[in-house]
């Protein structure tokens, strides 16, 4: 997919702000986060699955929408 480039080089095309790349926007570091992930956070999304603790939620709506089922699903599990 091609990037989405700005109207105007290094200005936000929505609020006019100032558009600069971020120091940890680069590939090694991105590879090291994905790296973090399966060693540190995909072992404990697999322990609470077999547990039977952890829910998939579908997220279809902001706050005001998702809050109120998540409420429920929690409520319903206890």
């Amino acid at each position: 997919m091609p990037p989405l480039l700005p109207k105007k080089e290094n200005v936000c095309d929505k609020c006019g702000g100032e558009l600069y790349q971020r120091a940890d926007d680069h590939p090694k570091v991105i590879e090291g986060r994905f790296e973090a992930y399966e060693r540190q956070t995909k072992p404990l999304i697999e322990f609470y699955r077999r547990k039977k603790i952890l829910m998939d939620i579908e997220v279809v709506g902001g706050p005001d929408v998702m809050v109120p089922k998540i409420i429920d699903l929690i409520k319903k599990k206890a």
